[in-house]
């Protein structure tokens, strides 16, 4: 290819630059965006997670408390429904 070419860019390389050294602004200024943005998507992903684990949480908490006021309300009924026995040691015969 020839440099007169309209689909070649044009570079500011000078005779005794180094082409490694010149090509690194031009890929760390392109890298940079990518960099960002993926620092942005990996930090809202984690608070997603992180709160999605505490919604997790919560609601293990609250069916954990839903059982218990279960069970407590079954006791209740239990309790109403047996008869209470007299004071004493239950040998009334």
């Amino acid at each position: 290819m020839s440099t007169d070419e309209p689909d070649v860019p044009s570079t500011d390389f000078q005779p005794g630059d180094s082409l490694t050294g010149s090509a690194w602004p031009g890929i760390l200024g392109a890298a940079l965006p990518v960099a960002t943005a993926v620092t942005v998507a990996g930090r809202v992903a984690k608070a997603h997670i992180e709160q999605r684990g505490e919604t997790e949480r919560t609601a293990i908490e609250q069916r954990g408390e839903t059982q218990r006021a279960v069970i407590a309300a079954e006791v209740e009924r239990e309790r109403i429904r047996q008869p209470q026995l007299p004071a004493g040691d239950g040998d009334a015969a």
